[in-house]
């Protein structure tokens, strides 16, 4: 069974997510950032609250994921949106809404994440391993591999005066 760890400041939330959570994983609960130490970053995924800190979770976010490579989904107010941009700049996997219903999302939006952070990690370890192989053989027949052309990047132009241009290269 799946290990979440929930990050939550009001534990009579935390209790009700566990509540909910506990028929399809195993949960812990920590409602300070110093509790995350006698969990040892043994759990599948994190389910931070916006109310865990001061900072809307993000700097215990930010802590967590220098120290460990995890899925992250964060729980954010509905009046505002910037901490829900804030939760991916920093590395979240996602963010579920605290709305009505939201309880209901979360099963699903944390199998999701599990499954599409495993897989990254698998295609992280296949080209690890390719890039491996490539330089064997490499080594082996004395005949450096061409480099991979690339293609450019996109960038949209707006012009003030006549509004949005066409999608074109960025120069080189």
């Amino acid at each position: 069974m799946k290990e979440i760890l929930v990050a939550n400041s009001k534990l009579g939330e935390a209790k009700e997510i566990e509540h909910y959570l506990q028929r399809f994983f195993q949960v812990s609960i920590i409602t300070e950032p110093y509790e995350v130490r006698k969990n040892k970053l043994e759990f599948d995924l994190l389910l931070v609250d916006h109310n865990f800190t001061p900072n809307a979770g993000i700097d215990f976010l930010m802590d967590i994921l220098r120290e460990k490579q995890l899925p992250v989904l964060m729980l954010t107010p509905a009046d505002d949106p910037q901490c829900s941009i804030e939760a991916l700049r920093v590395g979240a996997f996602n963010y579920i809404v605290k709305s009505g219903g939201y309880l209901r999302l979360l099963n699903i939006a944390i199998v999701d994440a599990i499954n599409k952070f495993n897989e990254k990690l698998e295609l992280n370890q296949t080209i690890s391993d390719l890039k491996t192989q490539i330089k064997a053989l490499e080594e082996k027949t004395g005949v450096k591999a061409p480099p991979i052309d690339r293609p450019k990047p996109f960038t949209s132009h707006v012009d003030s005066k006549e509004g949005f241009q066409s999608e074109q290269p960025e120069p080189e």
